[in-house]
């Protein structure tokens, strides 16, 4: 209900510019899509090597009513916050 998958069944990030923050981070910016709605996002995202895997890791706060997250009587910011955090963490394998 919150996210009405039936009719948004995807959100999606879209990396626009990625520049180094020094070893192992990267400060990424991009469009990030959920319920049709797109807004322009950043945050830091860390990169590790381990043996024949990386692994990316990183945290993007977004206020949740921007995208109709939580609509009708949810909308009351005093019982869940406008702001969430979206964690996230890919590990991929060479």
């Amino acid at each position: 209900e919150w996210f009405n998958a039936a009719q948004f069944p995807k959100a999606s990030f879209v990396s626009t510019s990625m520049k180094s923050a020094g070893s192992g981070k990267l400060d990424v910016t991009g469009n990030l899509t959920i319920k049709g709605k797109t807004v322009v996002a950043s945050f830091p995202l860390s990169i590790k090597t381990e043996g024949k895997s990386l692994t990316f890791e990183g945290s993007l706060p977004i206020k949740r009513l921007t995208f109709n997250i939580g609509e009708g009587e949810w909308k009351d910011t005093s019982m869940i916050a406008d702001e969430v955090m979206i964690k996230f963490k890919v590990v991929a394998n060479q």
